[in-house]
This record gives structure tokens, C-alpha cells and sequence, in this order.
């Protein structure tokens, strides 16, 4: 896909078209994949005025706001969006990753096993993936702020107990 040839698209289409949400929505999507973190903000903050109720929209804006390290923002139109729909996956999914990079894995844990419950099939075996490389980050990330301890280490501890670990989902 041509981004900039998108972009100017769906900048052409809200000339004739300002008031339309999907609009703001999908313009802000083209930006995030551009990287332009902030405009892609301000066009989901523009379709979320027009339509409140645009659950795309706040989980897109989350997804913004976590790269622009707006982690406190990011978690609110998280749970924004989870309050109108609360069986979306992907969000549950997008928060915990979020609740993973400020640290808080208890949250981090309970929010992926919210996701595993709701998903099946190869997605499945995916998150289980991303859920043992991110508990093993954490987890060096953890101790080396107490002790030199290194990262095969803590790939031994992990080891040892992924029983544990395994339960949990």
C-alpha cells in the first residue's frame, strides 16, 4: 500500500467529508503506520468526538498514545474501549503488552490470560511465545536491578519453573 498516496485520500475525502468518524478513524491508522505517532492521535481524538462509540478508534488511539510513551492515556482508551467491548481479544491483547513495558506484571499476566481465553487455534501457540519471552524480560529486567545476575540465569529460573508459569494459562 502507498501510505502517503493514502493518506492524501483520505485527506481529500474529509475536505468533502469533515464529519465523518470512519474517516478521522482510518486517516489516524494510515498515520500510526506511518509512524507519525501524534498526528495519528489527534485524527483518532477528531473521530472519537464525532462518534464516541467508535471502539476501533480508542483502541487505535491506545495503541498511539503507547508509542509516544503516554502510558497512562494509552491504558484509559484502553479500558475505554474494553468498557463498550468488552470481548475484544486484540485490546485485551494491546493492554497487557502495554501493562508488560511499565512493568506491571501481575496485571500483565491476568490480562494475557484473559486474551488466551478468548482465542484459540495457532494464535494461541503465538501468544504462548510472546507471553514466555515477555515473562522472561520482566524477569531479567527484575532482578538486575538487584543483583548481577545474568540472562542465562534467569533462562534457567524461567526453566525450572515454567510449570508455573504454564498454569497461569
Amino acid at each position: 500500500m502507498n501510505l502517503p498516496s493514502a493518506l492524501e485520500s483520505y485527506d481529500k475525502a474529509l475536505q468533502i467529508n469533515p464529519e465523518s468518524a470512519e474517516l478521522h478513524n482510518n486517516r489516524g491508522r494510515i498515520l500510526l503506520r506511518q509512524r507519525q505517532y501524534q498526528a495519528a492521535v489527534d485524527s483518532f481524538d477528531a473521530a472519537h468526538r464525532l462518534k464516541p462509540d467508535l471502539v476501533d478508534t480508542l483502541s487505535n488511539r491506545g495503541t498511539a498514545l503507547k508509542e509516544l510513551k503516554r502510558n497512562d492515556e494509552a491504558l484509559a482508551s484502553y479500558d475505554k474501549a474494553l468498557q463498550l467491548k468488552p470481548d475484544t481479544a486484540q485490546i485485551h491483547y494491546n493492554r497487557a503488552i502495554l501493562l508488560a513495558e511499565i512493568g506491571d506484571i501481575g496485571w500483565y499476566l491476568l490480562a494475557l490470560g484473559l486474551t488466551r481465553a478468548m482465542m484459540g487455534g495457532p494464535f494461541v501457540r503465538l501468544l504462548e511465545g510472546v507471553v514466555a519471552a515477555s515473562v522472561i524480560g520482566v524477569m531479567f529486567s527484575f532482578f538486575k536491578g538487584y543483583s548481577d545476575i545474568s540472562l542465562a540465569e534467569v533462562l534457567a529460573v524461567y526453566v525450572r519453573n515454567r510449570l508455573v508459569f504454564s498454569q497461569l494459562f
